[in-house]
């Protein structure tokens, strides 16, 4: 049927040429011998006793979606066997203090003592995670909570680690909270309308298609991608936590 009609779309838009044309003409009488001719379509067919069903089309349409979103969840499935993502203590900054098994990062209004000559380490409450890459796709899942202030996204092996301004163009992609407002961290500023509030993000990084995409894990949906990125040094998972609260909650890294 739809090839049907865009072959009578196709034969009126030439007719609507050819009518152009000789409106232009000034021999009348070769006018009136052809605009008869031009007037009617061969073989056209009664379009007027064809339904279309709203309900069938919705239907198909879910249809669709839910195929869609099971073939990006197996997708993810796949990715998630192998990945495992933990934060590097020798890059937490010095209020931040890792877990035995690396899973966990938590904050104190403390800070703890550090090596004074450990130039991996953020002057900030910042982490990367222990493990970089150069290629392929990764996927890590970071349980935020209701925390205030957090980022989580990627950074690149080359950022500073003192005095830091975050954003893009200083090779961080990351989004985050801050007190109770999502924002991605790039020029223009961006604020990101996110309710109901998500408490696990899921960080997808396609390192040869320059994407870095992030997802409500519980809701299964997107929040924000960065797109177009043209990667060529070692990318590391990035954390950022910070908490005014006196007993502070940790950062977790799901065990996929």
């Amino acid at each position: 049927m739809i090839e049907e009609l865009q072959e009578e779309i196709a034969q009126l838009q030439r007719k609507s040429c050819e009518l152009e044309e000789l409106s232009q003409s000034d021999d009348h009488l070769h006018l009136l011998q052809t605009l008869q001719a031009l007037s009617t379509i061969s073989d056209a067919k009664d379009w007027s006793k064809i339904r279309v069903y709203p309900d069938l089309c919705v239907q198909t349409l879910r249809r669709a979606m839910t195929h869609l979103v099971q073939t990006f969840l197996s997708e993810l499935k796949t990715l998630t066997d192998t990945e495992c993502v933990t934060f590097d203590p020798a890059t937490a900054g010095c209020r931040l203090v890792v877990s035995e098994y690396g899973k966990k990062l938590k904050y104190y209004k403390t800070a703890s003592p550090s090596s004074s000559d450990d130039t991996e380490r953020f002057d900030c409450p910042m982490v990367l995670g222990t493990k970089g890459f150069t290629s392929g796709r990764h996927y890590w899942e970071v349980q935020v909570g209701l925390r205030t202030d957090w980022d989580v996204g990627v950074a690149k092996e080359t950022v500073t680690r003192t005095r830091v301004t975050l954003k893009k163009e200083n090779g961080f992609f990351a989004i985050g909270k801050r007190s109770s407002e999502y924002q991605v961290h790039c020029t223009p500023y961006t604020v990101l309308h996110l309710c109901p509030r998500p408490t696990c993000v899921g960080v997808y990084v396609d390192y040869m298609e320059g994407r870095v995409s992030f997802y409500d894990v519980e809701r299964k949906m997107h929040i924000y991608s960065f797109t177009g990125e043209s990667f060529t040094e070692k990318l590391f998972p990035y954390f950022y936590l910070h908490s005014w609260a006196k007993k502070s909650k940790p950062l977790v890294i799901s065990s996929m």
